[in-house]
């Protein structure tokens, strides 16, 4: 199903906090518990690149990125994972280790997804991350 797709990105990397935010278009397809939504990077440098995050039993969000600057990213909550990330300077590994995953779809097209996560490297805190998704079908009932 066809929907807009809204992300709100935050990050605080020490004392300071950055965030940006997309409204695009996406494709949403599953049920309440499974489910994914795909949509075409639209920032600079990622441009091409296409995003699936893929819900499983509503706590975890896996994030699969295709093209240029690939990633496999496990955003589980209450675990840390190991992640693969492609970046213009190379290929890199990080820990993430997720403390919220709150997601609701209605199976009409209508999602809700929020999730917090922290990134280390070589054990290291490199930053904290809040996501917020909203995504609503662009169909008229």
């Amino acid at each position: 199903m066809n929907c807009i797709l809204k992300i709100t990105y935050s990050q605080t990397v020490g004392e300071e906090t950055d965030g940006a935010e997309l409204t695009t278009t996406a494709v949403v397809e599953g049920n309440e518990d499974d489910y994914s939504v795909t949509y075409e990077e639209q920032t600079e440098d990622l441009k091409g690149c296409l995003t699936t995050l893929k819900v499983t039993n509503g706590n975890c969000v896996r994030i699969s990125r295709k093209g240029a600057y690939q990633s496999d990213m496990c955003i589980e909550r209450g675990k840390r994972h190991l992640c693969w990330y492609s970046t213009p300077q190379g290929d890199i590994y990080i820990g993430i280790n997720t403390s919220v995953v709150h997601s609701g779809f209605d199976g009409k097209g209508s999602v809700k997804l929020d999730f917090s996560y922290s990134i280390d490297f070589n054990n290291s805190l490199v930053s904290e991350n809040e996501i917020h998704i909203d995504a609503m079908s662009k169909e008229v009932n």
